[in-house]
C-alpha cells in the first residue's frame, strides 16, 4: 500500500539546503519497508517575479536575470553537494535546469516590454521550483540505490480552467480548486504502465503545487497548494496515510514562538484541524483535509529531525452523527476540551450601527452582500440585539475597501437628516481562538477562557462562538496578543506553568522560603498521574527579583536558586553581607549567579516596576517582612495585578481600612488573589510546612477561576499554629491535596 508523503520540513527551509536533511529523510523511508510517494514543494523562484511590485510590474530585467540565476545556481550546488560524482545522474537534471532557466529570462523580457506580469507567466514560474527539488531528491535517491522516479504533476493532475487570478495572495480566501479526479487518476495509471509496469514499485517524487487545465495551460493549486497535491494523490492512490514531515514534532498547542510552554498535540479530529487552520493554525489547509475526510486517510504531521517521535494524528469527525465506526475515542475529546489556541495576527473590524435598523429585515444580508461584492472574506462575525449593530472582522488589508463599500450599500440611510447610522472601523487588532471537541460537553470553559484575560488585565473588543462549540473567539489589541496567548493557553493546556515570583525580606521566614523553592526544583518524585495536578504537571518558579532592606537582586529570566541558596551566610538571606563577600572575592554578580543579574540599593518602586511584566501571565509577590510599611503597598499591588502571599503579621492587625482598600481589588476585575497567614510561634519550633504553605498558596494562583477573597491560615501540622479567616468567603477553593501533600501541608 502506497503511503503518501510531503516533505514539509525541506519545503520550509525554501529548498533541500543540506545532506543531512535528505539523507534524515532517505534513511526512514528505507527503515519503512514499503513505497511511498514523497511530494516536494519549494516556492523561492517566484521572487524572481514577485520581489518587483506588489501589482507584478516588471521593471528591471537585469536584477530578475540575477535572483534567477541565484536561484539556479543555489539549487545546482545542492544537487551536486547531495550527489557528488555521479555526472550520470546530476548532468540531466543540471540541464533541465539550465533549460528552464533560458525560457525564464526570454519571459521576464518579455514581461519588461508589457509593463506587467501576467498571471499565467506568473503560476508557471511559480512551479519550477518544484520541478527542480523532485529531480534534485529523485537522483539523490538513486545515487542511494534505492530504485526512483519522478513526476512532473503538470503531466497528471488536471484542473478545470478557472479565472487567471494568479497565485492567491497569502490569508486571503481563494476558492478551493476541484481536480478531475478521473482524468488525473487515468492519466497516473498510464504513466505507471509505461513507466514502472510489472517491476517493483519505486519510490515516486511528484512535484507538489503544480498542475494543468484540460487545455495544458500549465497552473497551480494556489497558496497551501503543496498540501492539496498530497492528499490529492493520496486519494487517487488509496493510500494508507498521509505524512507531513516539518521541523517539529507534530501539531503545538499554540504557537511555540509565541507560548514556549506549547506542546505536541497526540490527536485530533479533521473538525479541529479545520478550525485551528481557518483561525491561522499552520497545520493543514481546509481545501488540504477534503480529498482525507472523503476516503478516511489519516494524516500525521511528524518530526523529520526526530523520525521516533510520534507527532500528531489527525482523524476522524467530531460530530456525533459524522463519527466513524473506526474513529477511536483518542480521535475525539482526548480528555483535554480544549486542544489548541491560536490567533490571527492583523485584522480590522468593521461595525454598523443605526437606532432605525432595530426590527429592520435584510440589514445583515446588505452588510455582507456588500462586503463580497468586493471580494472582502469576513472572518468573523459578532451581532447585536435586533440587528441594531453587526460587526464583522477582516483581513487588515482589506479594512479601508470594507468601509468604503459598506457605507456605499447603506449610503441612504447615513445620509438622512438626523440619521444615527454609522459605519465605524477599529484598526490594530487580533482574533484569539480557542478550540477543542471536548468543549461541547464541558461547562465553564467560556468563563475560564474570559477569566484567563481578565485577570492578565487583556481587554476584549468582541467575542464570537461557533454553532459546533467546538470554537471561541474574542478579538483583542495586537499589542495584548502574546500576553492573552499565553495567559489562555496556561489556565487550559498548560504542562509548563511559570509563575514570576518576587520576594520581599529577607531573614529567617525569606531564607526558609528560598530553601523550600529550592526544593520545589529539585524534587523529582512528582506524580504526574494524581488528579490534582493533570493541569498543572509542572509548576515552573521565576524567582525574578528579591530584596531586603539594603540591597535588591534583579533577573530578568529569574535568579539560580542554588547558586543564591549557596551565598547565604550566618544561616540567613542578608543581601548586603551577601555584596560584601562578593567584593572581597573580586567577584562581579554576575559572575557569582548568572549572567543578567543586577544587584543596586533597595528602591521599591522600581523593584514593582521590575516585577510588573507582560511576559508573565501570573505575578505573585510574597512578603516575608514584619514591616507595616510594606503591608501598605498591598492595595497598590493588587490593583496593578499582583497576587499578594504574605506571613506578615503586621498586614493581619492593620487598620480596617487597609482591610477594605485591599479587599475592593481581591477577586474582583484584576482576579488577583491574596493569601495572608500567621505564624504565631518561635521560628525554631515552626515546622516547615508553614513555608511549603506558601508554595501551596502559589499553586493555588496559577489555577484558573479563583474565587477568593482575602483569606487567612495557618498550617495545622506545626507546633503552637492556629487557623483563622479574616472575612467570610463564598466559594473558597480548598487546595488540592496532592499539592499539599507535597508540600508537607495536609490542610
Amino acid at each position: 500500500m502506497l503511503v503518501a508523503i510531503i516533505d514539509s520540513a525541506l519545503r520550509d527551509s525554501n529548498s533541500l539546503t543540506s545532506r543531512y536533511k535528505a539523507q534524515a529523510l532517505m534513511r526512514f523511508l528505507k527503515k519503512e519497508g514499503h513505497p511511498k510517494l514523497i511530494l516536494i514543494g519549494w516556492r523561492e523562484i517566484e521572487l524572481v517575479f514577485l520581489h518587483q511590485h506588489p501589482l507584478h510590474q516588471l521593471t528591471s530585467v537585469e536584477e530578475s536575470r540575477e535572483k534567477l540565476k541565484a536561484a539556479a545556481d543555489r539549487q545546482k550546488s545542492i544537487l551536486l553537494e547531495l550527489v557528488p560524482d555521479k555526472p550520470e545522474l546530476t548532468d540531466k537534471v543540471i540541464a533541465n535546469i539550465d533549460k528552464d532557466q533560458e525560457a525564464v529570462e526570454a519571459m521576464a523580457l518579455a514581461a519588461s516590454q508589457m509593463r506587467g506580469v501576467p498571471p499565467q507567466m506568473m503560476e508557471l514560474v511559480a512551479g519550477l521550483g518544484e520541478v527542480w527539488s523532485a529531480q534534485t531528491l529523485c537522483a539523490y535517491m538513486s545515487s542511494t540505490g534505492a530504485r526512483s522516479e519522478w513526476i512532473d504533476a503538470r503531466d497528471i493532475l488536471i484542473v478545470p480552467d478557472g479565472p487567471l487570478s494568479g497565485l492567491g495572495e497569502k490569508g486571503t480566501a481563494v476558492d478551493t480548486i476541484e481536480p478531475f479526479w478521473d482524468e488525473t487518476s487515468h492519466r497516473l495509471q498510464k504513466w505507471w504502465e509505461s513507466t514502472v509496469g510489472e517491476a517493483d514499485a519505486p519510490f515516486l517524487v511528484i512535484t507538489g503545487f503544480v498542475c494543468s487545465t484540460v487545455q495544458g495551460r500549465p497552473t497551480t493549486l494556489k497558496r497551501s497548494g503543496s498540501d492539496y497535491s498530497a492528499t490529492i494523490f493520496a486519494k487517487v492512490l488509496d493510500s494508507s496515510n498521509v505524512t507531513f514531515w516539518k521541523n517539529v514534532s507534530g501539531v503545538y498547542t499554540a504557537d511555540p514562538r509565541a507560548v514556549p510552554e506549547a506542546f505536541p498535540i497526540n490527536s485530533m479530529t479533521f473538525d479541529e484541524a479545520m478550525e485551528l487552520a481557518y483561525f491561522g493554525g499552520q497545520v493543514l489547509h481546509p481545501s488540504a483535509m477534503v480529498p482525507c475526510i472523503e476516503n478516511r486517510i489519516p494524516v500525521l504531521v511528524k518530526n523529520v529531525f526526530d523520525p521516533a517521535h510520534p507527532g500528531t494524528r489527525v482523524y476522524g469527525r467530531g460530530d456525533a452523527v459524522l463519527r466513524w465506526d473506526d474513529q477511536s475515542d483518542e480521535d475525539s475529546a482526548d480528555q483535554m476540551p480544549v486542544k489548541a489556541i491560536t490567533s490571527i495576527e492583523k485584522v480590522s473590524l468593521i461595525t454598523i450601527a443605526g437606532t432605525s435598523f432595530m426590527g429592520t429585515h435584510g440589514v445583515a444580508k446588505r452588510f455582507m452582500e456588500a462586503l463580497s461584492n468586493v471580494g472582502v472574506n469576513v472572518i468573523l462575525t459578532s451581532q447585536g440585539s435586533s440587528e441594531h449593530s453587526i460587526t464583522v472582522a477582516v483581513a487588515d488589508t482589506d479594512g479601508k475597501m470594507a468601509m468604503r463599500a459598506v457605507e456605499s450599500a447603506f449610503q441612504f440611510e447615513i445620509q438622512q437628516v438626523g440619521s444615527e447610522t454609522r459605519v465605524t472601523m477599529m484598526e490594530g487588532l487580533s482574533i484569539l481562538a480557542v478550540i477543542g471537541e471536548g468543549m461541547k460537553n464541558s461547562t465553564g470553559i467560556s468563563g475560564r477562557f474570559f477569566n484567563a484575560l481578565g485577570r492578565s488585565k487583556v481587554n476584549i473588543v468582541a467575542i464570537a462562538q461557533g454553532s459546533s462549540e467546538r470554537n471561541i473567539s474574542a478579538v483583542v489589541s495586537r499589542e495584548d496578543l502574546s500576553l492573552a496567548l499565553r495567559a489562555t493557553h496556561d489556565a487550559f493546556l498548560m504542562k509548563e506553568s511559570t509563575i514570576s515570583v518576587s520576594v520581599v525580606g529577607g531573614g529567617e521566614i525569606g531564607t526558609a522560603f528560598v530553601n523550600q523553592l529550592v526544593r520545589w526544583q529539585t524534587e523529582e518524585g512528582r506524580d504526574f498521574t494524581l488528579p490534582s495536578l493533570r493541569e498543572v504537571q509542572y509548576i515552573n518558579i521565576d524567582l525574578r527579583s528579591f530584596c531586603d532592606s539594603n540591597k535588591m537582586l534583579l533577573a530578568q529570566n529569574g535568579l539560580p536558586l542554588i547558586k543564591l541558596q549557596d551565598s547565604i551566610t550566618n544561616g540567613v538571606f542578608n543581601l548586603k553581607e551577601i555584596a560584601d563577600e562578593w567584593e572581597k572575592a573580586g567577584k562581579a554578580v554576575s559572575e557569582a549567579l548568572t549572567d543578567g543579574v543586577e544587584m543596586v540599593d533597595t528602591d521599591l518602586d522600581h523593584f514593582v516596576q521590575f516585577t510588573e511584566s507582560k511576559e508573565y501571565p501570573h505575578k505573585v509577590i510574597v512578603d516575608c517582612s514584619s514591616s507595616a510599611d510594606i503591608a501598605a503597598k498591598y492595595p497598590e499591588w493588587l490593583q496593578r495585578g499582583f497576587h499578594v502571599i504574605t506571613p506578615n503579621r503586621s498586614a493581619l492587625i492593620g487598620s480596617y481600612k487597609q482591610y477594605q482598600d485591599c479587599l475592593q481589588y481581591v477577586g474582583k476585575d484584576s482576579q488577583t488573589c491574596a493569601c495572608c497567614f500567621a505564624l504565631t510561634a518561635p521560628f525554631r519550633q515552626i515546622h516547615s510546612d508553614s513555608y511549603s504553605y506558601l508554595l501551596c498558596q502559589l499553586a493555588r494562583v496559577i489555577r484558573s477561576g479563583l474565587d477568593t477573597d482575602i483569606c487567612g491560615h495557618a498550617p495545622s501540622r506545626g507546633p503552637k499554629t492556629e487557623q483563622f479567616c479574616l472575612v467570610n468567603r463564598t466559594q473558597l477553593h480548598s487546595i488540592e491535596p496532592a499539592i499539599l501533600n507535597f508540600c508537607g501541608c495536609n490542610e
